[in-house]
């Protein structure tokens, strides 16, 4: 009784156990002629190739490819034969809509050819490149935010303050010296407000609900927004946690103020013992997933692709509802430390 079907066995002339054991990705031996002789069964996984059609063919037999690519691999196989080196590595050739990375290895009698779908892995390397220039894109952007505030705001007011003091010295009587000094408190307090977005300090001072709180009073309410919250949390929240929903609250936010138009916005944060669950519900323009890509791609945002990465650090669930003309209802559940987010899958 055969223990290896025949497909499977392995031409000693050409290829050695000893050799085989070095290649654990798809993989076939051809001989001198480029005849297959060895074909591994993850090449034949690889590629859905039957078991009987590979060993005794050639490349151009049992590629599932179109000529152009096969054509591209033989000149790589046959210059390698010609050069007489030892092993040619880190080849990619396309074909199709796949990526394919190869490397040649000199055999006794041969050539071995291991060979492996990459494309996968050169598509996360892309969204990888293009979340980085975004990144850097949307850190410029914020430079030039705090830049603006730093000189339209704080930048006028003490401007102001000091027109106001210098008229105090020449006339003492004008109540110039109060109003100077009420600008110089305002300026102050614009300032808070810009290291504040930076870092929430206020939430070891005062808390998250009321970190929120003020963030409502000072984000959504100055621009036309109905706010209503929904706040029940009757423990201390860790900074592990009070921060990025802090964060999360912020990108949440900004996204209602430049996106979505909404009039009345409805803010739940609520603890049900073995997690923190925060819903934001807008009535405002909405979106379709076609319009959300679209977007993306155009304006380079990410920031509900932002919320999920940070949800999932966090061992979290993020999710969002959304219609167009209906508004938008964004959600994260995070565990607190040492649980597990409830899915709804207990048994």
């Amino acid at each position: 009784m055969q223990a290896i079907s025949k497909h499977h066995q392995v031409d000693t002339e050409f290829i050695s156990p000893s050799d085989l054991l070095a290649f654990i990705s798809p993989l076939i031996a051809l001989d001198e002629r480029q005849i297959i002789r060895y074909v591994s069964p993850t090449f034949l996984n690889e590629f859905s190739i039957k078991k009987d059609v590979a060993v005794g063919k050639t490349l151009e037999e049992v590629l599932p490819w179109e000529e152009q690519s096969v054509t591209a691999l033989l000149t790589d196989v046959r210059r390698f034969q010609s050069v007489g080196t030892s092993r040619l590595d880190n080849r990619e050739i396309e074909a199709g809509n796949r990526i394919y990375g190869y490397s040649l290895f000199a055999l006794k009698n041969g050539l071995a050819l291991m060979i492996k779908d990459i494309s996968e892995i050169r598509r996360l390397e892309a969204e990888v490149d293009l979340l980085h220039s975004r990144l850097l894109r949307v850190q410029e952007e914020e430079r030039q935010r705090i830049a603006a505030e730093l000189h339209d705001g704080v930048g006028q007011t003490i401007l102001a303050a000091k027109i106001n003091l210098v008229s105090a010295k020449k006339h003492p009587d004008r109540g110039s010296f109060d109003q100077g000094v009420e600008l110089i408190d305002q300026a102050s307090q614009e300032l808070r407000e810009i290291y504040s977005n930076l870092f929430p300090n206020s939430l070891r001072e005062i808390g998250l609900q009321a970190a929120i709180n003020r963030l409502v009073r000072s984000f959504l309410e100055p621009r036309g927004c109905e706010v209503v919250q929904m706040v029940e949390i009757q423990r201390e929240i860790p900074d592990s946690i009070s921060v990025p929903l802090f964060r999360m609250c912020q990108e949440i936010f900004t996204n209602i103020v430049r996106h979505a138009g909404a009039k009345k916005v409805e803010v739940l944060l609520e603890d049900t013992g073995d997690a923190l669950v925060l819903q934001v519900k807008d009535n405002g323009k909405g979106f379709s997933v076609a319009d959300l890509k679209k977007r993306s791609l155009e304006k380079g945002g990410f920031g509900l692709m932002n919320l999920k990465r940070r949800a999932e650090d966090l061992d979290g669930i993020f999710g969002f509802l959304s219609t167009p003309g209906e508004g938008t209802e964004v959600s994260v559940v995070l565990p607190w430390p040492g649980e597990e987010p409830d899915t709804g899958n207990d048994k």
